[in-house]
């Protein structure tokens, strides 16, 4: 008798633990599904954010592409060079950030980047090599203006398609979450109750035949 209401406590602990257990494995799972989602949604932001402030050092450059063009001055063209390299180093940021994917869903935007970089390194280039009588014309910025407005584009449209997706899975995962909760409760109450019933009919039978 002793043995088997030890036997049915036991088993009933080990079940409240194991069920514990399940959910909170399957709550962590999801948790994680939708925390991957979010860091994507935080790079591609980052990324979108270097890239403005790339093109604010770019706006910056072009500015001193236009007094160069009228001063033909050495400081215009350091001032250039130094816009160039923050330029630079706030695509380089962005690339950093950007994944391609396995089916090749974002080479295009580093493709982008790096022609970015490409031009605004080459209006430098071509400030110096004026003033050292190589060259007598500064490429025209326009096509980088372009470039730049179409890479910050297909970055927006990329974010929002990620957010959309991480507000859709956030209310799937508390949606599965709940259903997974209320049936871990209604079995845990089930199997609770089927196992103490079991204890006490022992018990009270043993409490008639000691009466």
């Amino acid at each position: 008798m002793r043995f088997t209401v030890s036997l049915r406590i036991y088993l009933l602990a080990g079940f409240l633990v194991s069920l514990t257990c399940i959910v909170a494995t399957i709550g962590v799972a999801a948790l994680n599904s939708l925390g991957g989602t979010l860091e994507e949604v935080s790079r591609v932001n980052s990324a979108t954010t270097n890239l403005l402030l790339g093109g604010l050092a770019f706006d910056g450059e072009r500015r001193d592409i236009a007094e160069f063009q009228q001063t033909r001055s050495e400081d215009a063209v350091s001032r250039l060079r130094a816009r160039e390299h923050e330029a630079s180093t706030r695509f380089d940021a962005a690339d950093a950030l950007i994944t391609v994917h396995a089916d090749g869903f974002g080479r295009d935007r580093k493709d982008l980047i790096a022609l970015l970089r490409r031009q605004t390194s080459n209006f430098a280039d071509a400030a110096e090599a004026v003033v050292a009588g190589r060259q007598t014309v500064v490429p025209n910025p326009d096509e980088v203006g372009g470039n730049l407005r179409h890479l910050i584009e297909l970055q927006s449209a990329r974010g929002d398609v990620l957010q959309q997706e991480a507000d859709a899975n956030a209310v799937q995962q508390t949606r599965m979450l709940a259903g997974i909760v209320v049936l871990a409760v209604l079995l845990g109450a089930l199997v609770s109750f089927l196992l103490v019933r079991g204890i006490v009919r022992p018990l009270r039978a043993m409490t008639g035949a000691m009466a």
